[in-house]
């Protein structure tokens, strides 16, 4: 299967879980939504059903991240890019309504989906923070002996569970945010 082929799968299977939640679109439908064959769906995912929607909720995760990527740019450092991100990621992520709504009416599949998307969620931030670092540390921003890929990752878990949870964190106060990515996220991995 092509890449785009797998897209239109991908994306039809996604247009079916928006019209009918997780556990109620067939084989059938997802094909006829993408435009392929259901023998080309089975070729490319032998799971079935179960393993399509998966992929699907996977697709979306990426496209989550690539949205929020265009609307942040570029800034000076790191620092301020992540007092940037982590409000805007939030909002995205409360205004995302296919997720509430399926949070509202299918919230023990979702969360089962999520699960599986962790680990992914953590490497496309970490893969995006990464040559954030590595920029910062070539300007000799980093204290000595940081690692770019290890605060990376160590950065991207901090972030998303601040997302899914801000517990006492107000998002929405820009003065709050900076307080909290330079002294909490990031106070041993920079040198101010």
């Amino acid at each position: 299967m092509s890449v785009e082929a797998r897209t239109r799968v991908l994306a039809g299977a996604y247009e079916c879980v928006v019209a009918a939640g997780t556990t109620r679109p067939t084989i059938d439908e997802i094909a006829q939504a993408s435009g392929v064959s259901r023998a080309t769906i089975y070729r490319w995912f032998p799971g079935g059903r179960d393993e399509v929607i998966q992929a699907a909720v996977g697709w979306e995760v990426d496209n989550f991240f690539v949205r929020l990527g265009a609307k942040l740019g570029e800034q000076p450092d790191f620092p301020s890019y992540l007092e940037r991100a982590l409000p805007q990621a939030r909002h995205d992520l409360l205004a995302h309504a296919v997720l509430h709504r399926m949070l509202a009416t299918e919230p023990a599949q979702v969360s089962t989906l999520l699960a599986f998307q962790q680990e992914h969620m953590v490497e496309l931030i970490g893969l995006a923070f990464q040559p954030r670092l590595e920029r910062d540390r070539a300007a000799g921003l980093l204290r000595p002996g940081i690692d770019p890929a290890a605060a990376a990752d160590y950065v991207a878990r901090l972030a998303l569970s601040l997302l899914a949870e801000p517990g006492r964190h107000d998002l929405d106060d820009p003065a709050e945010v900076r307080r909290l990515v330079r002294h909490e996220l990031l106070g041993g991995v920079y040198t101010e």
